[in-house]
């Protein structure tokens, strides 16, 4: 059966954006109600009102979250919303990948399924590229306080959350920033397409006072003899990390890698270099499974250049036991 992707897109943009209009004019009704509440100068009058409309407005936020199956814990604290993802606070900002958390997962933070399959217990060296706000950043140096964690992000709105989050969780101490984006080649010329957790580095002939690195130099720059976990996910240029990969395979115990917007022929060609030296996990909604080299390969060819041309997905390789 063909399916009119556009047109079905298009639909869906129109009743998201009814549905936002809906709810700002409810909430815009809600809000009148403080307005009334001193036109009438009831708060001088009588105190109890205004506690009155807290405990309804918390009595509300409650029954909405639960008529909608979401169970993250949340906080208001200083006018910005925090989520609690397996003990992990985050401010999300304008991200929405955490209020889209189905209500039947297993675990909220995604780095907890890597405990399901790895031992982190005596991990030294944890790097995570495209950090974004620290989710599983922070996730590993709270509950891995031995490790050294290196998160690398570059989008300006995504950085000042992150920095914001590692404060929060007070892994000031625990948590090495590296500011830059990371490509095929060190020194090449970039800027950013910024869009939250989406953001990418688009490399250009254009003069510009950012320069890339590589995973290669960020190894040699922290002297590194060994990684015990590495994630990989940053949008269209996950693909030119590959290389890297394959040039410190000694090094990199286990790493998780998205495989997404870049040309299925090199994803297949990383995979046919590195497929004698590790186990390959993809991950499903309810955690890492195992996947044969077989269907691992078919699923790559479907990878295109954007979402809509290709499909996407995660992969976890831990290092084969000799």
């Amino acid at each position: 059966m063909f399916i009119n992707l556009k047109k079905k897109r298009n639909s869906t943009t129109l009743n998201t954006k009814l549905f936002s209009l809906l709810i700002n004019l409810l909430s815009s009704l809600y809000f009148l109600a403080p307005k009334i509440s001193k036109l009438l100068n009831l708060n001088k009058k009588d105190r109890y009102y205004r506690s009155i409309l807290i405990n309804k407005t918390l009595s509300l936020l409650q029954k909405i979250l639960l008529s909608i199956n979401y169970n993250v814990p949340l906080t208001i604290y200083k006018k910005k919303v925090i989520v609690d993802l397996d003990g992990v606070l985050l401010i999300p900002g304008k991200i929405n990948r955490y209020y889209k958390l189905p209500h039947n997962k297993k675990y909220n933070n995604e780095a907890k399924y890597l405990e399901e399959l790895l031992d982190f217990c005596d991990a030294r060296n944890i790097i995570d590229i495209g950090a974004c706000i620290g989710e599983y950043s922070i996730y590993f140096a709270k509950n891995f306080p031995k490790s050294k964690v290196i998160s690398v992000e570059v989008e300006q709105s995504n950085l000042k959350l992150l920095e914001e989050n590692i404060r929060l969780n007070k892994c000031d101490n625990s948590i090495k920033v590296i500011k830059n984006a990371v490509s095929d080649f060190a020194g090449q010329n970039f800027s950013i397409i910024g869009n939250t957790q989406e953001s990418e580095a688009v490399v250009s002939n254009t003069y510009s006072e950012l320069k890339t690195i590589t995973l290669s130099s960020l190894i040699n720059s922290e002297k590194l003899d060994k990684i015990d976990f590495l994630k990989v996910d940053i949008e269209g240029s996950n693909y030119k990390v590959s290389q890297c990969i394959i040039n410190n395979l000694s090094k990199i115990n286990a790493f998780q890698y998205a495989f997404e917007k870049g040309p299925p022929e090199i994803f297949l060609s990383f995979i046919d270099s590195i497929k004698y030296f590790y186990n390959f996990f993809i991950f499903e909604e309810d955690g890492f499974k195992s996947i044969a080299l077989d269907d691992l390969i078919k699923k790559t060819k479907k990878v295109g250049p954007t979402p809509t041309l290709g499909i996407s997905f995660e992969v976890l390789f831990i290092k084969k036991l000799k």
